[in-house]
Parts: C-alpha cells; structure tokens; sequence
C-alpha cells in the first residue's frame, strides 16, 4: 500500500477556504470526486502525486480530510465540521438521482464498504480509529435512511473527507451558523470526556447508533436546503445573461437567490441542449433553459426530451442587446464607450432602432478601434445604469416570470 508513504502539505487558510467553496458549488458527485483528486493533488510533492492513482476513493477521502483538517483538532470543529458534512451530503440526496451515485459503486469499494472497516493498516497510525469509526458511522447512517449501495458510499466519502467548515469560514448565513453552533453543542452535551479526539469514541457522540447525529444533520440539512442550494437551475447561452438576469430579477422584486435560481452560462445554445441532457439524468431539481431567438432549430430538440418538471423559454430578441429600446441602447453603448475614451456622439453610428443589432455594433466598435463588439462588457455597463424595474426589458422580465412559474409549480 503506497498510502502511508505519501507526505502531505497542511493547508493553509486561504486553501481552506476555497476547498470549502468547491464543496459547496453545484457539481454531480462523479465530478465533485474528481475535484476532490485534484485539491488533494496540489497539497502534495510532484514526487507522491503519481501514488494518488493506487488510492481507493476512501482513502483518498481520507486523505482529503487530514490535509484540510490540520491537528490538533478542536473538539468542537471537528463536531461541526462532520456535522455539515452530514448536512451538506444529506442535500446530495435530494439534489441528485441515484444515477447520479452510481457510477461511484465498483466491486471492490462495495466490498470495502460492507464492513464499514477498511484502514486496517497500522501505517496510517492514530487516524485509524478515527477513519475507521466514520465508516461505521456511515454505514449506521444509511442503515437508518435505507440507503443504498451507491449513496452509502457517497455518505462514507464524505464524512471521511470532512474539512474544517467552522474554521474555513465560508458560512456566512446567521441563522445557519447559529444553528450549526447549536446542533453541535447538543451533541458535545451528550457525549462522554473528549480529551483524546483522534482515539475519541463517536459512537458515545451519537448515542451508539447514529440516530442523535442524524436528527441534527438533517436539522441542518433543512437550512441547507434554503440558504446555499438551489430549488432548480437556469441554463442561459452566454456570461452576458448571467452578469444581467440576476440584477433584473432582484430590480423586479422577484430575486433569483430567493427563488433558490441557479444560473449557468452554457457557452451557447448548443452548449445549453448538451448540458441539459446531461443534467436531467442526474438532478432531480427542475431546469429552466434559456434560448436566444436565433436558436429556435437548436432548442427544438429539447421540447420532445425535457421532463415534466423542466422548462424552456426562447427570447423574440435574437441577442441579448436587441432586448433593448433604442433610448436604453444608446445609454448602455455610450458608458461602455466612455471607458474607451470615446463617445457616441464623437462620431457617426447607424444602428437599428428595432431588429437584430448584432452586426452593425460590430461595424461600430471596428471603425472605432475597439476591436469587436464586446458582449460583457456591454452587459456589465447595463447593470451600472439599471437602478428601478423600469429599466428591465419586457424579454427579462418573461424570462423571471418563466423561472418563478417552474418553480411554484415544482416546489408548490
């Protein structure tokens, strides 16, 4: 076994806390897994990442949870940390479909896992009794919930690449944090003396067969669910909608975060039909997707595929700067201009009043020097100047209406 032979670098705080944000994006755990690999990765001397590829995903997880949990452990960190985790995953089961966690199951981690004891190795010295109780702790977990194979994996994954989240400091939601605090405390209150947390019993944490740990992950869970994941997902074409649909929505009244909206920028309407195909195998959240007007042969593929729960809303305007009166254009291209030093007024420009734009502000910015008509920064100019819900164009404003009808009707 190479595992007890590959030296790790410790994080340091800024590398928590972005190992701490990975965990929180939105990702299948397919893909979160392989992040997982990579984080690992950067902690290591090139000499040792070679031994990553011998590593079963528990030992890896494993691994993951000693580097970004550095010794010694504070009781209550530690507490906390396995008790979002729990959280964090719990949500898991609820934002994916059991695709989703099967390509995690292969013979041999099914057979690892059965025992829930698999660090049996002295070389991994005083983390043993540690591991090996999170694998049981997982093991009784899913035993409670019915769980299978797949997601029981998932769940020992998960506890045992626990990091420290009280001392990353990613939670900034009050009243998840107070809660989080309070949930830990119940659990210090009834557990046996800790002095020697990584010797320390968990199973007297958990009142013998994980049933405490449970209620208060899922607990935490429900807080979860309502302040850092997302009740469904939006895929749009370009980074232009996601720099401005959220600023629209939150002028509307109607803010996206509190929808639980996630926005993803495709990088295109085929972009959008491929990662809608992939997603809706693995979430069990509703997909909203939006399609520029240009793109009605590409988004017609979707109609006959989407799920019940799915929807799809084309704009008239083929891009997103034909969505704008010709008044608003104006304003938008001329603060964009002023950061170029220049102004619409300094030369002559023809551009449509109505219909597509696309081509005459390409002509503008060309003759102008600017190289070719740029779509973000366009987009950042529009949300400077966008202060009332006045000033959100009737195309945005179907759109937010679509997303927040998908979601009452999925979500009641």
């Amino acid at each position: 076994m190479t595992y007890q032979n590959i030296a790790f670098r410790p994080a340091a705080a800024e590398e928590l806390r972005l190992a701490a944000l990975r965990q929180l994006t939105l990702e299948e755990p397919v893909s979160r897994l392989a992040r997982l690999k990579k984080t690992v990765q950067r902690q290591l001397a090139k000499v040792d990442r070679d031994k990553l590829k011998a590593l079963s995903v528990y030992e890896l997880a494993h691994l993951h949870g000693r580097i970004f949990f550095a010794k010694p452990f504070l009781e209550k960190h530690l507490l906390a940390g396995l008790l979002f985790s729990l959280a964090l995953t719990l949500d898991d089961f609820r934002l994916y479909s059991s695709t989703a966690f099967s390509a995690l199951v292969s013979p041999d981690d099914e057979l690892t896992a059965c025992g829930g004891s698999i660090f049996d190795d002295a070389s991994i010295g005083s983390d043993k009794s540690l591991a090996n109780l999170l694998m049981q702790m997982g093991e009784k977990i899913s035993l409670h919930l019915g769980l299978g194979s797949e997601r029981r994996i998932w769940l020992q994954i998960s506890l045992l690449a626990t990091i420290d989240w009280l001392g990353a400091a990613v939670i900034d939601d009050a009243e998840l944090v107070a809660a989080l605090d309070s949930q830990t405390s119940a659990l210090q209150g009834k557990s046996s003396e800790l002095s020697d947390l990584e010797a320390m019993e968990l199973n007297s944490i958990c009142g013998g067969d994980c049933k405490e740990i449970l209620l208060a992950g899922q607990k935490i869970a429900l807080l979860v669910k309502e302040k850092l994941r997302p009740s469904l997902v939006v895929l749009v074409e370009g980074q232009s909608e996601l720099i401005v649909l959220p600023h629209f929505a939150r002028l509307s009244g109607k803010p996206l975060e509190k929808m639980g909206a996630f926005v993803i920028a495709s990088g295109g309407a085929q972009q959008v039909v491929r990662r809608y195909l992939t997603l809706k195998d693995v979430l069990n959240i509703p997909i909203v997707c939006v399609f520029d007007g240009d793109a009605e042969d590409t988004s017609s593929i979707l109609e006959e595929t989407m799920r019940d729960c799915d929807g799809l809303v084309r704009l008239e305007a083929r891009e997103l700067e034909d969505c704008y009166s010709y008044e608003q254009l104006l304003q938008i291209l001329n603060r964009q201009l002023l950061l170029s030093g220049q102004t619409l007024s300094s030369m002559t420009f023809d551009i449509p009043r109505l219909g597509p734009r696309k081509q005459a502000l390409r002509k503008l910015f060309r003759e102008r020097g600017l190289g070719d008509f740029d779509k973000i920064a366009f987009a950042k100019s529009t949300v400077d100047l966008a202060r009332t819900g006045e000033d959100v164009p009737q195309e945005m404003i179907k759109v937010i209406d679509f997303v927040e009808a998908t979601r009452a009707r999925y979500h009641g």
